[in-house]
């Protein structure tokens, strides 16, 4: 229960965002409502905004059946592009990146095809951005900035997903992936997030996990091995 709501904390909040643009385009009157331009351009908004919240809601109906098939591992194999979880989870997480007024850089070095477990390396992501996202606000970083990165090698491909936080301190950076593991109150956090992240990449996806301090922050690399999991 723990783990779902730790995953619902995310796409609830850009539920929230969207609802409340749509509130507040209505309640600001800007738009003429005899001037069939702007309406159309309103209803287009309202339109887009609420198959946003389609998605995220498809999306928490999609984490209870991740979880209850979280150990068979030999269901929902799939082959996507390997930056589209990346895609995916930027999508939900959007509005509140915007409403914290943090910057998302990607840089996709690579659009090859990868067989993975779409939906569990989504929630590996969004774990990753919620932990970007709960240190900038507990540090108050004045231009929180978070780059994604994704490359093809050899043998692997790696998608890297580092801030501008502070980076973690050397005394706990290698307790981050312990279960039940925490810098936060429990009301944040359950120790729980990366340590199922490290499970989702390292033994369902046969993939590796690893967090490092860069500079100025930390940077998470996943690293999916070619031959391994095709």
């Amino acid at each position: 229960i723990s783990l779902i709501a730790h995953q619902w904390r995310q796409p609830l909040g850009a539920i929230n965002s969207a609802l409340f643009s749509i509130q507040t385009k209505i309640s600001s009157k800007k738009y003429d409502k005899n001037d069939p331009i702007q309406v159309e351009d309103f209803f287009y908004f309202v339109n887009e905004k609420t198959s946003n919240v389609n998605g995220y809601v498809q999306f928490l109906s999609n984490t209870i059946d991740d979880f209850r098939n979280f150990f068979k591992p030999d269901t929902g194999l799939e082959t996507v592009e390997i930056n589209l979880p990346i895609q995916r989870s930027l999508q939900i997480v959007e509005g509140v990146m915007k409403n914290n007024s943090i910057t998302v850089v990607t840089n996709y070095q690579t659009s090859k095809n990868i067989s993975i477990y779409k939906n569990e390396m989504m929630h590996v992501i969004l774990n990753i951005l919620k932990n970007c996202e709960d240190n900038f606000m507990e540090k108050k970083i004045s231009t929180p900035t978070i780059n994604i990165s994704t490359e093809e090698k050899e043998k692997t491909f790696s998608i890297k997903i580092w801030d501008n936080g502070g980076g973690v301190s050397s005394t706990i950076i290698d307790k981050i992936f312990d279960p039940y593991f925490t810098t936060k109150d429990s009301k944040k956090g359950t120790g729980l997030g990366l340590y199922m992240s490290k499970i989702i990449v390292e033994e369902h996806n046969l993939g590796k996990l690893e967090a490092y301090n860069v500079d100025n922050g930390v940077c998470f690399e996943i690293t999916l091995y070619k031959g391994l999991i095709h």
